[in-house]
């Protein structure tokens, strides 16, 4: 998306069809901030989970003998 977005605002500085790939750069960016936004959220998740499995491996008894 990236890329897109960049190739996207050349096309539209060298004059391509300026109202079209305006459109397509904000739609471009919209979907970065939430893949962004997703992606933080992701990883609070997954900090959650990690602190979550150590902490009931420190509660838990051991089923290992």
């Amino acid at each position: 998306m990236t890329d897109c977005a960049a190739f996207s605002l050349e096309a539209m500085e060298n004059g391509d069809n300026p109202e079209i790939m305006s459109a397509k750069i904000d739609t471009l960016t919209r979907s970065l901030i939430f893949d962004h936004r997703r992606q933080v959220s992701l990883d609070q998740q997954m900090s959650f989970l990690n602190r979550m499995r150590a902490e009931l491996q420190r509660i838990l008894p051991s089923n290992r003998a």
